[in-house]
């Protein structure tokens, strides 16, 4: 990385030290920074898993790019949404994760934040790219295909926080018309 013990502060070149940082699958973004007169300022920020989906021998946790950063034989939910219809061949840690309906499931999940994510317990995409995601309770949120993205997690951010209060049980939310549709049960 360049940096080591007992050398001047001076001789760190910043920019290289950050990219070494930034090669580290554990970390997001990473910058470093001279704090006059005499101080190093290192910034990091920790991956996050933002969804959970199966491969042939488990399940991977990926972050908003697609990137595996853990894996793991059982499913363990932690408040990260599982992905399903969606299968990985041959993915290991530290490989990046390709296709069309992740991407857009991914984009999807990582308009919310923590707290309303963890409120989505699974997203299915079926093998036409149809997207249905579900909240506690078993209520659809039926999200159609994976396009005019911000509009559809505006409105199932609304949806969600009108769900708690909600008078009457809801069956599904249908989010493939521009004015979405509500089915009580």
């Amino acid at each position: 990385m360049g940096v080591y013990h007992g050398e001047p502060l001076m001789f760190v070149n910043t920019d290289a030290a950050a990219q070494a940082l930034r090669q580290d699958l554990r970390v997001e973004k990473a910058s470093v920074q001279y704090m006059f007169p005499h101080g190093l300022r290192v910034s990091l920020t920790e991956r996050q898993p933002l969804a959970v989906v199966a491969c042939d021998y488990g399940y991977l946790n990926v972050d908003r790019d697609g990137r595996v950063i853990s894996a793991s034989r059982h499913f363990r939910r932690g408040g990260v949404p599982f992905i399903a219809g969606i299968d990985f061949k041959d993915a290991y840690i530290g490989d990046t994760l390709q296709g069309d309906d992740l991407a857009g499931a991914l984009e999807f999940l990582s308009y919310f934040d923590p707290d309303t994510r963890a409120q989505i317990d699974k997203i299915f995409v079926n093998t036409e790219g149809y997207a249905t995601a579900y909240a506690p309770g078993g209520v659809e949120i039926r999200i159609g295909r994976l396009e005019r993205i911000e509009e559809k997690v505006r409105v199932t951010k609304d949806f969600l926080a009108e769900l708690k209060t909600a008078k009457y049980p809801i069956e599904y939310i249908d989010l493939n018309y521009t004015s979405p549709f509500i089915k009580f049960k």
